[in-house]
């Protein structure tokens, strides 16, 4: 099994995968809601929790609700278009509006118990309302290329890209932790000059890149929407 075929968090286009949670086979459908659940659960809690403001035991009943009332009875599914854009921002808002209705039908007792602020009911604005579940969501890209990237270097023999990488760029950027110097990199990797050290940096995240493009392509489909959604990351890690 080559590393590109192994299991991941994005297995497939998403639109091909909301339309097998859609079919009438109650086997294929349980697994490609599963598969959905098991790509943005974290981003939308992470949404209700730290862009909607609502806490964290209510916005867990909020999203088991809405899982429960639209993901599992399909009525979401039904909806979902892929003329109208990208599925991850129709889930979200959708799951924004929903908490709105459920917090002012049913949850405003609840809500005060837990020292809610009944404004937070109202939907935000555009542009505002997906900011912490994109964050998420690039998270979730970038782990699942990690996973490919080492995957594979693990196969061909190259774990010494796999390393450099880790240790000059992933476990600073995820960790905190302080670059490992070039002069460790030369040791470690019995290189003979800084020039080669940089020329290894260099290589693994050139891999990088290409593992993120097949990281991406698993879920977007088509060389057009991957540059979409590579754009997308762009801006939101410019945010």
């Amino acid at each position: 099994m080559t590393a590109y075929a192994r299991k991941t968090r994005f297995p497939e286009t998403q639109w091909s995968l909301v339309g097998r949670a859609g079919v009438e086979d109650e086997a294929v459908r349980d697994g490609a809601v599963a598969e959905l659940l098991e790509i943005y659960r974290s981003a939308l809690r992470a949404f209700l929790v730290e862009t909607r403001r609502i806490p964290g035991e209510l916005s867990d009943d909020l999203l088991q609700d809405f899982i429960a009332d639209r993901i599992l009875s399909r009525r979401i599914l039904e909806q979902a278009n892929s003329d109208r854009g990208r599925f991850r921002n129709f889930l979200v808002k959708s799951l924004s509006n929903y908490a709105s209705t459920k917090l002012r039908k049913e949850y405003s007792r609840q809500a005060r118990e837990f020292d809610f602020d009944e404004a937070l009911v109202e939907v935000p604005d555009s542009g505002q309302d997906t900011d912490r579940f994109d964050q998420e969501w690039v998270r979730s890209l970038v782990a699942d290329t990690l996973t490919l990237m080492e995957a594979d270097c693990r196969e061909r023999g190259r774990m010494d890209l796999w390393e450099i990488l880790r240790i000059r760029a992933v476990a600073p950027i995820l960790d905190g932790a302080e670059p490992v110097s070039y002069d460790e990199i030369i040791e470690r990797f019995e290189l003979e000059s800084p020039r080669q050290a940089i020329n290894l940096l260099a290589t693994a995240k050139r891999a990088f890149v290409r593992h993120l493009r097949v990281a991406v392509g698993r879920y977007a489909g088509g060389e057009e929407r991957i540059e979409q959604e590579l754009a997308d990351l762009r801006a939101i890690v410019g945010r």
